[in-house]
């Protein structure tokens, strides 16, 4: 545990190890490279996607990101709308059963006008991604402004959301 890996955390209780988000900024690129890497997707008309069912991950990245000077939105997945969904489209999983349950889950979504940036601070070492984030950057305008300027409305929400989710009080 000593290196931040804790083999008996469930998905859901995962977070960023202390040392982490004490880091400096190209250390903290490389985590995140690797997190997004792994766990994250881009497209190109939607741009840039984190999930987990870890609330706090995606808080704690959101936060990272922030460092950075890029924008995120944090969306809940409603499990039970995911259900539903699923049940009607008869989709099995790769064993050949039905999905029997899931967990609500977070996204954490970059806009496509924040690429640029993210390909300088974070970027992916996986190719096809790369390509994708290089398509993105190409077809969509990158927004200084936007990577300068948090709005304080988001500042508010996110520790807002931080501080409850930790139980402690404000």
């Amino acid at each position: 545990n000593e290196y931040g890996i804790n083999f008996t955390q469930k998905c859901y209780d995962k977070e960023i190890p202390h040392y982490i988000m004490q880091s400096n900024s190209k250390t903290i690129g490389m985590f995140l490279r690797g997190l997004y890497d792994g766990d994250g997707s881009i497209t190109v008309n939607r741009g840039i996607n984190l999930t987990s069912t870890s609330r706090k991950l995606i808080q704690q990245v959101q936060i990272l990101l922030m460092n950075f000077g890029i924008l995120t939105t944090l969306v809940k997945n409603d499990a039970e709308k995911i259900m539903i969904r699923e049940r009607e489209s008869c989709r099995l999983l790769p064993q050949g059963k039905p999905i029997q349950s899931l967990r609500d889950s977070w996204g954490l979504n970059i806009s496509r006008s924040n690429a640029g940036l993210f390909q300088r601070c974070v970027g992916f070492n996986i190719k096809y991604k790369g390509d994708k984030l290089e398509e993105c950057i190409k077809k969509y305008p990158q927004d200084d402004y936007k990577q300068k300027v948090i709005p304080f409305d988001i500042i508010k929400n996110v520790i807002s959301n931080i501080v409850e989710s930790s139980g402690k009080t404000k």
